[in-house]
């Protein structure tokens, strides 16, 4: 620095000298003091250091701020992109007569939603939403949606024309064929504005989409093995579409543009955003009104009616069924659907799901070698098929109660032969040796369905409870964790449960624990000897879908009435979204 005001254009080059108190090195000091450079030459020095001190400050890490201020910025232009497709899709809607001004017109408040870029659910993210604009009351009319703008079947017909798309076709693939074609026509399709906001691949996470690591996470769950198996479907369809309608129709079905990606994506779409119209009960994906998500604990869903005065056709309309105060999420609800459900088909899980489920197989067992035994296990086989029931059936276990027709099919399978030949109603108490052998056997399910995990509850919850260690996983991990774990506390809740009831066995499986479950379900086996003496079970998993039990009777004496809708029982769970696909994918999918 210099020494003093008239020193300006001297520097001292400190870098050479090391002041040690000897007159040479102080002479030497005072000869390079001589050697004065310019001001602008020291500028130039200073500008030089300088960037080698930022360089050694990047190194050691006291660049974080900066590295953050850039992502912070990339951020903000990903939300930006966000927010123009928000607003060019708006003006989408309002240009095809869909309600969503911001401002009050005559005799017509401002639309009551807003589209929100990103929402979060127990601190979760869940991508795009709708909030409320302002208060909205119970009963208030949130939109209408004009079912003309819908995708569906119709329209693939009109496009691809009912040669290609016929009649017989399934819907799902139907739209899904319309989707891509549509993606791919870019600012020429009518429906641009709205595909631009669909989520891009890497945002859609259903189960069935996940990679080998993420999906190691629910080694044992009876979820993996559905998603294994639909996954396989889609692939078996989309080799079969090619040969049978592709390949003669290249001209309309590109090799470049139905790629097997592009037909995963749009199923992974479908999965989670199509909804059956309430007027024609077809399956069709509705812009604006698939932006809402899900709660366990809303009752809110969609009808239709005809449109008003010089509207064309009916409109998609949804009403609130609680009241929102402003910027409050609002929500739909997708149905009564298990964790497994939604985490198969929309690639999240609810914390505190009233409607969850983890689902177990059990069955007749092997056919045993004591000759009487022989006698009755081949009486049991036959009644279960002139019932139309398998010797293998799945049902779920609920969190607040086991299903009607578990009870049933365990209880006739734990059927002595003099129980057998009294022709009883085992929708009812039937002795209490029948019962214990009941409670036994499907205590024994749920423990080798516990043990089937390679982890144990306590594993979960000391993850969960690790902050640090729950956030260096990604987020389908994460609801990986959470799945396993709520599954396993149904299963001991289960076998809580019953030890707790064993102390009156004429009640154990009567009360208000044992409710409908609408259809049998499941993947883990728990195999049930006939002999009520000697009731065994093990875990083996099921590679095809059972009967339903829905839609047999649910008693094998002919005298208790069939389960009721599954509907109205409160049991959605993982084999209903499978089954309901109209054995490929053909079933009303409602959100």
């Amino acid at each position: 620095e210099p020494r003093h005001a008239g020193h300006r254009q001297v520097m001292w080059e400190m870098d050479f000298v090391c002041f040690q108190g000897d007159w040479g090195v102080r002479s030497l000091a005072r000869e390079q003091a001589r050697r004065a450079v310019s001001c602008a030459q020291w500028d130039r020095h200073i500008a030089a250091q300088s960037t080698r001190r930022k360089r050694f400050r990047v190194r050691c890490g006291e660049e974080d701020k900066a590295v953050d201020d850039g992502e912070k910025a990339v951020e903000r232009s990903k939300q930006d992109i966000l927010r123009d497709q928000n607003d060019a899709f708006v003006q989408w809607l309002d240009e095809n007569e869909v309600y969503v001004k911001d401002v009050a017109s005559w005799g017509r408040p401002a639309h009551s939603l807003v589209i929100a870029i990103e929402t979060t659910d127990d601190f979760e993210p869940s991508g795009r939403g709708l909030l409320a604009r302002r208060s909205i009351n119970q009963g208030d009319l949130l939109f209408e949606v004009p079912e003309r703008l819908a995708l569906t079947k119709k329209k693939a017909q009109e496009v691809f024309g009912q040669g290609v798309i016929t009649d017989g076709m399934d819907e799902f693939v139907a739209i899904a064929l319309l989707l891509i074609s549509e993606r791919a026509k870019g600012r020429e399709s009518f429906w641009k504005t709205y595909i631009d906001i669909l989520p891009p691949d890497e945002e859609l996470n259903a189960l069935f989409r996940w990679s080998e690591e993420e999906t190691a996470l629910l080694a044992g769950s009876p979820t993996l093995v559905a998603a294994q198996s639909l996954r396989k479907k889609l692939e078996n369809e989309y080799e079969l579409l090619c040969e049978e309608v592709m390949q003669s129709r290249a001209d309309l079905f590109p090799k470049d543009t139905f790629t097997f990606d592009a037909w995963e994506w749009a199923f992974a779409v479908l999965f989670s955003r199509c909804i059956c119209l309430p007027s024609t009960q077809e399956l069709a994906l509705v812009p604006y009104a698939d932006l809402l998500n899900h709660s366990a604990f809303c009752s809110t869903f969609f009808d239709s009616e005809e449109g008003g005065f010089m509207a064309d056709g009916r409109n998609v309309v949804l009403y609130a069924d609680r009241t929102y105060n402003q910027t409050e999420q609002v929500y739909v609800t997708y149905g009564q659907k298990s964790n497994a459900e939604l985490l198969l088909l929309y690639g999240f899980v609810v914390e505190r799901n009233p409607f969850d489920a983890v689902e177990i197989s059990v069955s007749l067992g092997d056919k045993p070698t004591d000759e009487d035994d022989k006698v009755l296990f081949q009486q049991k086989v036959s009644t279960l098929r002139e019932a139309g029931l398998q010797t293998t059936e799945r049902f779920p276990l609920f969190q607040d109660r086991y299903p009607k027709e578990l009870i049933e099919f365990l209880r006739f399978c734990c059927a002595s032969k003099a129980e057998l030949d009294a022709d009883v109603d085992f929708g009812e108490f039937v002795s209490s040796t029948n019962e214990e052998a009941v409670a036994e056997a499907l205590t024994q399910a749920c423990q080798e369905a516990l043990d089937a995990y390679p982890n144990s509850i306590e594993d979960d919850d000391a993850l969960l409870r690790d902050r640090k260690m729950y956030s260096l996983l990604s987020q389908n991990m994460k609801w990986a964790v959470r799945h396993r774990r709520s599954e396993k506390r149904i299963l001991l809740r289960t076998i809580s449960n019953i030890e707790r009831e064993r102390k009156k066995p004429a009640y154990m499986f009567s009360g208000s624990a044992v409710g409908n479950s609408g259809k049998a379900s499941g993947t883990i086996g728990a195999m049930v000897s006939p002999a009520a003496s000697s009731t065994t079970t093990r875990n083996t998993p099921s590679s095809s879908s059972s009967s339903s039990a829905q839609k047999k009777s649910s008693s094998f004496s002919g005298k208790s009435k069939a389960a009721p809708n599954a509907k109205d029982s409160g049991g959605d769970f993982t084999s209903r979204a499978f089954e309901s696909l109209s054995q490929l994918f053909g079933g009303k999918a409602k959100k």
